[in-house]
This record gives structure tokens, sequence and C-alpha cells, in this order.
């Protein structure tokens, strides 16, 4: 049940009711403020300020309390008039601002500075006295506070290893080599493992200055030489040579005619021998044609007259053949040859007229014979002049379009045929008619016994005859209209359901001579009906007015949220209900009755409903009587 407009309970008290439960996930629609939930998650109630949902000390200046908790000690109640001290602690501080209705604590993290500096050390050789403190790791909280720092002392070791680049002046001569060798007090005096780089053809292996190796080429004499060099596969150096071409090559590719139904294509190089390509069609099959010359084509296609000596399978969806004579060997053509199941497309040959409509031959589905076409209506070309012709005495069937139907006169009857008309005529006294062979009355029967008789229509007590061009008039003699008319011979009564199947029929009331009288009257006083011997009609009244209407919320005003009904009852004595088309919920909103003429109402929402409004408006048509009084307990 929905109120969609404004509940007034005029000073009266609201009891046993219980607000909204729910989470402030819930986003009231329209979110105008003043909404109330009982707040799930918390369980304390609150209300919308339009944006948000408040507690109902939110905004307040009067007596409240706060209980404050915290992550450990005991809970603490805040009263109106105590102080709440939020204290800062290590590394934390905090600040007030804002105002006295809008107060705003600011809680913030003390920063930490640390000056981190830096130092070089220096060992100027193994064996010096020395030492150097490093840090090797850092520990640090949850908070990234540094909690621990672990230090290792470095001392420089009395000897040391170092590699350096030495000539060798002994034996062999002509060396230079990478050593690796002991650095005592600072002096290279050991060499414990070195890689030497000798001296080679077009090579020369010098140290030049400490720690470097200096590698020249040099021709074979040893001087200096600035020829290029490659490193020949056993690790020799050797002068390339090199033999110029006098000219490059160059190739053109003419094309040229050879013998019937061939093309030749000649790769001829400016210098050395041609070579040839030689393209052959087949007669009746390919063609080969060409241009001439150094930028000659060769064209590889079809002859006009193309002998297929096997077979030909064509996979599209149109064939065209544009020639004026087709000679088939086949004595029979098969069409619509992809129908594998029960035939539905007719099928035959269509010949095209030019500028007039098209005729076809087809083989008919629907009537199962051949038949022309003009491209809207199917002629069958052997038509069943019958099927089944059916006589006094005996039947006849068409087997085949050769049968015949052969009709013959007898007994007076003689048949003729001229052109396409079949003349059946009767002799002598058959070719009148007998109007009636046997009429009965109320009283007796008269029979026709030959074609002159005379059916004689004659008028009793009250009724007069008048015979005039073939027509017989029955009219009721003047004094006598009333005289023995049956308003009704039976009147059946029945109860339907509101779907109109019948649920029980009263017996039938039954006229049995011209002076019985149909009553009708009303089972309770919810019917009312009336008679009058003037117009001779009865009257019927319900017991209530109804009309139903659908209100388009989408039509309403955007501020006032009003729609009017007209409803044309012509009283103030109206019972509105209002139902949700989606919802099927009954809904709630304020009505007037709208004008003076008592012909309307107005419906009122307070906001825009969020479905459409069924509305069926009823009223007293029949007062089945009533009364009041005012007991004084």
């Amino acid at each position: 049940m929905k109120f969609l407009n404004h509940l007034d309970f005029n000073e009266n008290e609201a009891r046993k009711m219980k607000m909204y439960r729910t989470t402030t996930s819930y986003t009231p629609s329209p979110a105008a403020a003043g909404n109330i939930i009982l707040d799930t998650g918390a369980n304390i109630p609150k209300w919308w300020d339009g944006t948000a949902w408040r507690d109902f000390s939110y905004g307040t200046t009067g007596t409240m309390n706060w209980n404050i908790q915290s992550d450990g000690g005991s809970n603490i109640q805040v009263d109106q008039g105590d102080t709440l001290d939020i204290a800062g602690g290590t590394l934390i501080t905090t600040a007030t601002s804002g105002s006295a209705t809008a107060p705003v604590v600011t809680i913030n993290h003390n920063n930490v500075s640390r000056t981190n500096t830096t130092a070089t050390k220096s060992f100027p050789y193994a064996g010096s006295a020395d030492s150097l403190d490093i840090i090797t790791s850092i520990t640090t909280n949850a908070q990234g506070h540094i909690t621990d720092v672990e230090t290792t002392t470095m001392t420089n070791p009395s000897a040391g290893y170092s590699i350096a680049a030495v000539d060798t002046t002994t034996s062999p001569t002509g060396e230079a080599s990478i050593a690796l060798g002991v650095n005592a007090n600072g002096v290279f005096t050991q060499v414990y493992d070195q890689v030497r780089m000798r001296d080679g053809t077009y090579v020369d292996a010098t140290v030049i200055n400490a720690g470097t190796i200096d590698f020249d080429l040099s021709a074979v004499d040893g001087t200096a030489d600035t020829s290029d060099r490659f490193l020949t596969k056993d690790n020799k150096w050797a002068v390339p040579s090199y033999t110029s071409a006098s000219s490059d090559t160059t190739y053109t590719l003419p094309v040229s005619s050879g013998a019937a139904n061939t093309a030749i294509a000649t790769l001829t190089p400016s210098s050395g021998t041609s070579s040839t390509l030689t393209f052959a069609g087949t007669a009746n099959e390919i063609a080969i044609t060409e241009s001439t010359g150094n930028n000659g084509t060769i064209t590889i296609g079809m002859p006009d007259d193309v002998i297929i000596t096997g077979n030909l399978t064509v996979n599209g969806t149109t064939t065209t053949v544009n020639s004026n004579n087709v000679s088939i060997g086949d004595s029979i053509i098969t069409l619509n040859s992809d129908e594998t199941g029960t035939p539905s497309q007719n099928g035959g040959i269509e010949i095209e007229r030019g500028t007039s409509t098209n005729r076809s031959l087809l083989w008919n589905e629907n009537t199962d014979k051949w038949s022309t076409y003009d491209g809207s209506t199917y002629v069958p070309i052997i038509q069943d002049l019958y099927k089944s012709i059916a006589t006094d005495n005996g039947t006849a069937v068409a087997n085949s379009s050769t049968d015949t139907l052969t009709i013959t006169g007898s007994g007076g009857i003689s048949t003729s045929r001229s052109g396409d008309t079949i003349t059946v005529t009767a002799a002598g006294s058959l070719g009148q008619q007998n109007l009636y062979a046997t009429f009965i009355g109320d009283s007796g029967t008269t029979t026709a016994n030959s074609a002159t008789d005379t059916l004689d229509i004659e008028g009793g007590t009250g009724i007069t005859t008048t015979a005039s061009t073939d027509k017989v008039t029955i009219a009721v003699a003047d004094g006598y209209q009333n005289s023995a008319l049956d308003i009704f011979k039976t009147v059946a009564v029945s109860n339907t359901a509101t779907d109109g199947t019948v649920t029980s029929q009263a017996v039938a009331a039954v006229a049995d001579t011209a002076t019985d009288t149909l009553n009708l009257r009303g089972l309770d006083a919810s019917v009312s009906l009336q008679s009058s011997d003037g117009p001779e009609f009865v009257q019927f009244k319900s017991s209530v007015l109804c009309t139903v209407k659908t209100i388009d919320v989408s039509e309403l005003n955007g501020e006032q949220f009003k729609a009017k009904i007209t409803h044309g009852f012509g009283t103030q004595d109206v019972i509105v209900q209002l139902w949700g088309i989606t919802t099927k919920e009954q809904v709630y909103a304020n009505v007037w009755n709208y004008e003076t003429n008592n012909n309307s109402v107005l419906i009122q929402f307070s906001a825009q409903p969020q479905e459409d409004i069924k509305c069926v408006i009823m009223a007293v048509n029949l007062d089945a009587g009533s009364s009041i009084s005012y007991p004084t307990s």
C-alpha cells in the first residue's frame, strides 16, 4: 500500500509504528530531505538531509552525549558540557580549526628529518693498515620507522691481486701479456697467470703505456702498411685481391610469334646465350595470342569456338546462354534437379516476348496439371469438363480428358447443341411448372395434380389476403391487431460468470395463450425496473455507476502533480480507488470534487509517482434504502 500524498493526522497519535529498517546504502527517491530510517548497521535512527544520512545529534546544540571507544581502555561517555581532549602521541600532533558550529580536528603525523652523509675511502695498496665501517642492513617497523642499523668493518689486506699489461722482455720476445699478479705495498711483483698476445704476420703487439696493449698492422717486412686486411681461417692476416668486371650484363625479354596458336618469350643477355620459353595452346580449348616486341604481351584465353570433350559442371546460381540455336542430344531435360523433398516449386519453360507479357508452360504443383501462365493466372492445358455428375438415377465420372458427357432427353424432354450451347426443351405440358405439389394448412391438405391447378389463399377471422403481380399479401384486419398476438413463446433466464460462460439457468417461462403476461422484476434492491405504457418499454437501473481511467504520470505537471477525470455521473457521492499499474498495490492521494456540475474529480499527488496509476471511480446510482441513528453508548 502506497500513500502518494501527505498524511494529516489532525493532531492524532501514530501508534505502534516502526521506522524503515535498512542501511545507509539506501537512497530516497525523490532525494528531497526528510526521510527517516533505522540504520541497521549502527542500530540508531538517522534522517536524510537531501545528500547524506545524519544522526539526530547532527547540527544540534541541545543536550546530547557521546560514547567514546578507543583501541585500549574502557568506554567513556562525554556529556554536554564535558571537554573531549584529542591529544597526540609519539610523532602525532593534533590541531583544531573551524567554528563552534563546524569544528575541525586535524591529526598530523610528525615529519622526522634525517641527514645522510657520504664518505669516500681509498686503499692505496695492499698491506696498508686501514679499515672502513659499512652499513649492511636497516630494519624498519610497519610505520616505516627505523628500529635497527647493522654495520660491518672492512680491513685492507696485507697483500692483494691486480691485473696489468706486461711487455715481455725475455724469450720469446715480440709479445704483450695481460697478467694476474701480487701487488705488495703498491708494487706489482709476481705474475701468477697471464694471457699472451704474440706478434705475427702483419700484426705487431706492443705495450705502449701502463695497462694498454696496441695492435698494429704491418707489412711482411715490418714496415707500416695501411692496406685492407682480413683474418684467414688459420688465424693469419691477409690482403684481399679484387678482379673488377669491365661492364654489367643487361637482359631483355622480347615476345615473338611462333607456330599456330603459340607465342615465344626470349630472355636475351647483352652478352652470352639467349633462352626461350614457348607458350602453346590447344585447339578449341586454349587460345594463345601475342603482341610482339620488347614490351610485348602474351594473352592466354579461350577461343570463340570451344569444344569440351569431358563433362562441364557450373556451380553458380545463374547460367546465361546467348545462342539463337541450341542443340541438345539428351532426350529428357531435368528441371528443379536439386529438389529432394516434397515438391513446392512449379517447373517449366518461360518465353521472353519483349514488350509483351511473357508466357510460361508450367507444371502446376498446386493442381498437379500442365498449365499456361501469363504472370497472374494459371490455365490448365487439359480441362476436365466435369469430374462427377449425379442424376436422379446413377452418376457419371470423368476419368480422363477424352471422356465424353452425353446429355440425352426422354419422356418429353429433348436436347440440342449449337456451338458451345446445349438446349434442354420440355414438350407439351411439361414445359409448365407446378408451383406446388402438396400444400398443408392448419386443417387439411391440397395437392397439385396438374400444371393448371390453382392454389387459393384465403383469409380467416381478422385476416385478409391480396394477390397482385405474382405476390400474395396477408394482413390483419382492422380491429384485430392485438386480438391474438403472443408477445413471447418461451423466455429462459441464465446467470453467467465474468468471462460470459453460463453458470446456471432458471426454469423457462412459456406463453401458452395470447393473454399470458411476462413479469420482469429485480431479485433485490440493487436493480430497479420501470415500465411505461406510452412507448411500451421496460427500464432497468443498476445500483452502481463505474468508470476506469489510467493516469499517465509522464503527463503530470512538474509542480502540481494533478490529474482531472471527468466521469459524468452528476453526483459528488463517488468512491475513488487508485492502484499501481506495475506493482498492483493500492495507493492514496488527495481527491476533490473538482467542479460544481458534479461530473469530475481532481486527483493530486505530493510527488510524481514511480508508475502509471489506475483510477476506479464508482457512484451510487440506486439507493437501496437505509437509516442512520446516533447511539449514546
